[in-house]
């Protein structure tokens, strides 16, 4: 037999051993497809492919139907992806008798969700003076793929969910509280840490009368009537220590005013923070 015009005698197959004129040369077979699927960003994703007939077999890999430099193996691994390099993977399987493409697999770059608990309030005032309810805010998380998202919320150091949603009320007793809001999109979580203090209605008092110690010059006067306020309190004197903080205000209004409106403000609403939560223990 006259092999001398035969195309598989320049690719070296005779010479590879693998085809000879007793043994026919068969085109690839590809047995394994790729497999889609889907991936956290910054992780690896790997393809695969089997296929059967003659060797040795040639690959290339493409993505979107554009061959991908160096995937010329029967596994691409792609490091590290991104959303980039979501899209859809095929590979063209070539031997000396001839190529077949497999089935495009399409890679999912999933993007993991932020958490952000800052929307919380991380100081609220107990009107018992053993407890508060506390609305834990995950407003302002945020998917970047639009995914939605489940909230669940926890205290440091306990296994079990302290509540459950974007919005939720919890009861913490008076004390430091560190909390922790997970956010999941279904594929991948992210965590946020807050730390939220439940104080008295006396402590809120004590650390009033620190912020005007900080800001004011002249503090004695201010000083006397949060003294008396929180002694009121001490005592169980509510409308006692209602009166007093706002005589405090009104100090404030007097004193302050003019000269430092911006300080003013805050220690008034600091003041009056207290007293609508001692209006709730008293009534209307």
């Amino acid at each position: 037999m006259d092999l001398s015009n035969d195309p598989r005698e320049s690719t070296g197959i005779f010479a590879l051993g693998t085809f000879t004129p007793d043994r026919p040369c068969d085109s690839p077979v590809i047995l394994t497809e790729p497999i889609s699927r889907t991936n956290n960003a910054n992780t690896d994703a790997i393809f695969t492919v089997a296929a059967q007939g003659t060797p040795p077999f040639t690959y290339q890999w493409s993505k979107d139907g554009v061959g991908i430099p160096g995937g010329t193996d029967s596994t691409l691994v792609l490091p590290n992806v991104q959303k980039l390099d979501q899209g859809s993977y095929s590979v063209l399987v070539s031997n000396a008798c001839g190529a077949t493409h497999s089935s495009s697999a399409f890679l999912y770059v999933n993007r993991l969700p932020v958490a952000d608990a800052s929307a919380t309030q991380l100081l609220v005032i107990s009107s018992n003076g053993t407890s508060a309810s506390v609305i834990l805010d995950g407003t302002r998380s945020t998917d970047p793929d639009g995914d939605s998202l489940q909230y669940v919320w926890y205290e440091s150091g306990n296994a079990n969910p302290l509540a459950n949603g974007v919005l939720a009320m919890a009861s913490l007793p008076v004390g430091t509280h560190a909390l922790v809001l997970v956010v999941s999109d279904g594929i991948a979580a992210a965590t946020n840490a807050v730390t939220v203090e439940v104080i008295t209605t006396a402590q809120a008092v004590a650390q009033l009368a620190d912020a005007v110690t900080a800001a004011v010059s002249r503090v004695q006067p201010f000083l006397a009537t949060l003294s008396a306020a929180e002694a009121s309190l001490n005592r169980g004197n509510v409308v006692a220590a209602i009166n007093q903080l706002n005589a405090f205000q009104n100090k404030v209004r007097a004193q302050l005013g003019r000269n430092g409106p911006t300080t003013s403000a805050v220690l008034i609403q600091a003041a009056q923070e207290i007293i609508e939560v001692l209006m709730g223990v008293t009534g209307p």
